[in-house]
């Protein structure tokens, strides 16, 4: 188990040394990918409640891993940074997704998409 979560740890410092990212940065785009990816693969729309739960999902499991790996020494506040971090993107897009299909019942989903032209 232990052998699994250093290759794991690995290959995260491997990407962010090889693509010059920091830690916070991969946590942003893996959190918008995973966010992405689980819509798509689950055939949901990013307004479903099933990509947004997969993204804290794997952001909790995530943090817990780098809390079990060996020689990984985090600050008191580095894991809540972290999930901020991954889930902050993915969140706000949902929640945009949510806000408009809840205009679209309120408005009875009579609005045009375009203006209606001046009388004549």
């Amino acid at each position: 188990m232990q052998s699994i979560l250093q290759v794991y740890a690995e290959f995260k410092l491997m990407l962010g040394r090889d693509y010059g990212l920091t830690e916070d940065l991969l946590h942003v785009h893996a959190g918008l990918i995973i966010f992405f990816l689980a819509a798509i693969l689950s055939r949901q729309r990013i307004r479903s409640p099933v990509p947004i739960v997969i993204v804290y999902a794997l952001a909790i499991m995530n943090e817990m891993v780098d809390l079990l790996t060996p020689g990984k020494s985090a600050g008191a506040f580095e894991p809540v940074a972290d999930i901020l971090n991954t889930v902050v993107w993915p969140s706000l897009l949902f929640l945009l997704a949510r806000r408009r299909i809840s205009r679209e019942r309120t408005s009875g989903g009579n609005e045009s998409p375009v203006a209606d032209p001046p009388p004549a």
